[in-house]
């Protein structure tokens, strides 16, 4: 069983860039119920590998972190989009729009896939659970497994968020929402409109399996 997590709610410090930020005291309540959800859920001890970003170790932190991996760091962006972390301009990236000083979409999907295999091999049979951020997630898993909105999708996903990995497909772990208060971002999507959204979804193989 693989498993992907988006980090809990950060507490913002316009003083420091994004990805110095530490969850606030809701993403530590909210980290804690998601980590007991995800220990019954997996039966037994994963491996764990995080980003080296504060917001995102700590995420995982209640169930052990076995190691850190820039591999799954957010998406790096032109320092003069940070003092506003521009909301639209983010959207755009996701959806396929390269900034000028931004990450490359090759390069996050390419360390990101990376890291994936790295880690998927020394887990051997063992549940993985990786800890990410949003773009950087959104993009791999457009690539990976295709998804037919990526800008909804990334708008939608929650603080924190999980989802399990197949080969061919990926699905939301915890389809009730882990904080209410935290899931309207964007207003509420159709099933038959986004296909993300489906339970379990039939995915085009967009990069070949190693």
């Amino acid at each position: 069983m693989i498993i992907l997590v988006r980090h809990a709610a950060p507490l913002v410090d316009g003083e420091r860039p994004p990805s110095e930020w530490s969850l606030g005291r809701e993403g530590r309540t909210e980290t804690e119920r998601m980590c007991a959800r995800l220990v019954r859920e997996i039966g037994t001890r994963p491996n764990v590998v995080s980003s080296p970003e504060p917001k995102a170790r700590q995420t995982v932190a209640p169930i052990g972190v076995s190691e850190v991996d820039a591999c799954f760091a957010e998406a790096t962006i032109a320092a003069s989009d940070l003092p506003l972390y521009r909301r639209q301009k983010r959207r755009e990236y996701v959806e396929g729009t390269e900034h000028d000083g931004w990450e490359s979409h090759h390069d996050v999907v390419a360390r990101f896939e990376r890291g994936f295999q790295r880690h998927k091999h020394l887990a051997d049979e063992r549940p993985l659970v990786i800890a990410s951020h949003g773009m950087a997630m959104t993009l791999w898993l457009r690539e990976r497994y295709g998804i037919d909105k990526p800008g909804d999708f990334w708008q939608e996903l929650r603080f924190p968020d999980a989802f399990r990995l197949d080969e061919d497909d990926f699905s939301r772990l915890f389809q009730d929402a882990l904080n209410v208060a935290q899931v309207p971002i964007a207003p509420e999507l159709s099933r038959t409109t986004h296909k993300w959204r489906h339970d379990r979804i039939a995915m085009p193989q967009a990069l070949s399996k190693a």
